[in-house]
């Protein structure tokens, strides 16, 4: 009888070690990249991100900083293969990008954004590679959808 208790006792205290350390966790925020389809070299060259508060409707403008990035081209369009951490877009904020050399600006608003959990456990207690998605944004009153939830593209 002893026994038995003690190995209820026991196998009581696993579970309960292994159910503290179990858990949810939510992933880290996302971050949206943009492409550019059908413009040149220079053109791409000059780029400015002006950030704003989230619905103000473009009247309360939070900060504008150039972007630099690095894009590779296949045809017309260039996809972003490197930014400064200030090039990438959050869900938060709303957004002008603008592009002097070829006269465009580009408004970004509703940026959805779907947040993950990521299960973890005492033997996974990190959210490595949990990153929330971003499947639509709209650019200049138009619904978009992102590419591979990260990427959105810009056209000429």
């Amino acid at each position: 009888m002893r026994l038995k208790v003690q190995i209820h006792h026991i196998l009581f205290t696993v579970l309960l070690v292994l159910g503290i350390g179990c858990g949810s966790t939510p992933c880290s925020p996302g971050n949206l990249q943009f492409g550019l389809i059908g413009f040149s070299d220079p053109e791409s060259n000059q780029i400015i991100l002006r950030k704003y508060t989230l619905g103000s409707q473009f009247s309360q403008k939070i900060d504008s900083v150039f972007v630099t990035a690095g894009f590779s081209r296949s045809n017309d369009t260039l996809t972003m293969t490197s930014v400064n951490g200030d090039g990438l877009l959050r869900s938060s904020y709303d957004y002008e990008i603008v592009l002097p050399l070829a006269g465009r600006i580009y408004r970004i608003t509703k940026i959805q954004e779907e947040e993950r959990f990521i299960k973890h456990s005492l033997f996974k207690p990190r959210r490595d590679g949990c990153i929330n998605r971003m499947p639509v944004v709209t650019i200049n009153q138009q619904e978009t959808l992102t590419e591979e939830y990260f990427r959105f593209y810009l056209k000429k």
